[in-house]
């Protein structure tokens, strides 16, 4: 596989779709992930966090038209629902049949609460059979403290259960660093997690008097040019999304809360730029 690399839009946090697709075009970016994520309770309005709502999973035809405007595609969308909620399910089959509609491969979302593991495992075989149906790759993610799936570790049990290729791992490193409060070897964890893993989420941190907060790729404390060798080493690509969701901040391992921070265009823009040219010194 060639290297893909998306720049997740939650980087754009209010800015319109079109907008977006825009100023990711001038850079010369080929790849997007769309974000339609459920909203968190406490952080704020459904529009803060996500580019679509419900009613756009109606609109797949006029959304990929508006990316062949400007030249981009889509391999990656993030989807995010708790599945261990019976009501999330329908909701994501949706997401699902929309992703597909763009031309999507990987589709990723949250398990659900380690308290619900057993609604979850009822859930995923509705979810496997539709990935079956449309042949995309559902990808659960390593998420926050609580979670069902926090490292590779725990994904690797769960994927094991399920022992399907249409189901596998979103590994993301700046989450599995926050939910282990940094005391997971990523490198480690990661390595051992290869044959699960269907795409990577690129999050970099900066870690300063005991806040937590998300920056450009390559900025930060996660160790990437360790994390390209292991890739390296076992001939192995994914699929990559950079996510910079830099309203996010933890003030010594508290759960996240969103700033009201919104930065113009051009910074997000040079961001993107900084972490796409970190991105493809380390793995080219």
């Amino acid at each position: 596989m060639d290297l893909v690399v998306s720049v997740g839009a939650n980087i754009y946090r209010g800015y319109d779709l079109e907008t977006v697709f825009e100023n990711l075009s001038k850079m010369g970016v080929r790849y997007v992930d769309i974000d339609f994520i459920k909203t968190v309770t406490g952080f704020g309005k459904k529009s803060e966090l996500t580019h679509l709502t419900e009613e756009d999973l109606g609109r797949a035809e006029e959304i990929k038209t508006l990316m062949d405007k400007y030249n981009l595609e889509s391999v990656t969308f993030s989807g995010h629902v708790d599945l261990s909620l019976k009501e999330d399910v329908d909701l994501f089959l949706k997401k699902m049949e929309f992703a597909k509609a763009l031309g999507v491969k990987y589709v990723s979302t949250n398990a659900g609460l380690l308290v619900r593991e057993k609604e979850f495992f009822e859930n995923i075989d509705v979810v496997e059979k539709k990935a079956r149906e449309l042949d995309v790759i559902v990808c659960l993610e390593t998420e926050m403290p609580g979670d069902i799936i926090q490292k590779g570790e725990d994904g690797v049990k769960v994927l094991q259960k399920i022992n399907s290729p249409y189901v596998k791992m979103t590994y993301d490193f700046g989450n599995t660093y926050y939910a282990s409060r940094g005391e997971v070897n990523l490198v480690e964890d990661f390595e051992r997690s290869l044959d699960f893993i269907g795409n990577l989420h690129f999050k970099d941190a900066i870690l300063e008097n005991g806040t937590y907060r998300y920056c450009t790729i390559g900025e930060g404390i996660i160790e990437y040019r360790k994390i390209a060798d292991v890739l390296k080493k076992h001939g192995r690509t994914f699929p990559i999304t950079i996510e910079i969701p830099y309203y996010f901040e933890s003030v010594n391992w508290s759960p996240f809360r969103m700033t009201d921070e919104k930065r113009d265009l051009e910074e997000i823009n040079e961001m993107v730029k900084k972490s796409m040219e970190f991105i493809e010194s380390i793995l080219k």
